[in-house]
């Protein structure tokens, strides 16, 4: 049954998009935009890099779910700088303007992705196990220093910043979402190609309940950065304060999948 709240998802075409779109659109009024259409109800094509193109959409809004990526990893510097940068300005202030309740920003494991080269995380990502304890490998917090890879991360660290400066200086709230790998529906049933999604997969089901919890989080939880990740044996992330704060309880593990899983 619907709740009343009003959801604008931006970037209603990108990977994410229909799983939310099918997720939410029971509980919540969604309105989506996209520089791409998008064959659904209240749908709009926009390119959100042009404020004054999309400023209405954002009116009247109680949640902004910016979940677009216009420039794909590992990126460009100049493609960066031409779409992303001015795509998240845009999307912010537009949100401002607007008096929009909170934005809930599609972030990145790229943000962090450079301590996967390192011990015990390296190994984990090759799927080799050998002498690790999943319960003792020391998880990745938001309170870590960042380290990005390419231009992607490097952009998603820029998002995160201008997150948190608009919450100090416009009182919003704003939650940021440091996405794995993010299976679409069905997914989480087959194993995967990569040994590193053993560790880094986000289900769909999982997805929409993560996203469900910023929506509903009380006005006093004004600005985090969670982890966008299942509850898998060998996550490397740290769920904890998305379990505490937003009340985050993930049901799906990639261990499932293993061949060799009973």
């Amino acid at each position: 049954m619907a709740t009343g709240r009003k959801v604008l998802l931006v970037g209603a075409a990108a990977r994410m998009g229909p799983t939310l779109l099918r997720g939410l659109r029971d509980k919540y009024e969604v309105t989506g935009v996209d520089l791409r259409p998008v064959e659904a109800p209240n749908m709009h094509t926009a390119d959100v890099r042009d404020r004054t193109a999309v400023q209405h959409l954002f009116e009247g809004q109680d949640t902004v779910l910016c979940m677009l990526r216009i420039t794909p990893f590992p990126g460009t510097w100049e493609s960066a700088y031409e779409n992303d940068l001015p795509a998240f300005r845009s999307v912010f202030e537009a949100a401002r303007i607007a008096g929009v309740r909170r934005v809930v920003l599609a972030s990145s494991s790229r943000a962090t992705e450079q301590y996967e080269h390192e011990y015990p995380y390296s190994a984990i990502c090759a799927g080799d196990y050998t002498g690790l304890d999943a319960a003792k490998v020391p998880q990745i917090t938001a309170h870590w220093p960042v380290r990005p890879s390419g231009a992607y991360g490097v952009v998603k660290v820029f998002g995160e910043a201008m997150a948190r400066s608009y919450v100090d200086e416009h009182r919003m709230s704003v939650l940021c979402l440091r996405f794995g790998t993010v299976l679409r529906e069905g997914q989480e049933t087959i194993a995967p190609s990569s040994p590193r999604t053993y560790a880094t997969a986000h289900s769909a089901r999982d997805l929409v309940h993560l996203v469900e919890c910023c929506i509903e989080a009380p006005d006093s939880v004004r600005f985090g950065i969670f982890p966008g990740v299942s509850n898998n044996t060998w996550r490397f992330w740290d769920i904890s304060e998305a379990q505490r704060v937003l009340g985050y309880s993930p049901q799906d593990d990639m261990e499932r999948c293993r061949p060799s899983a009973t």
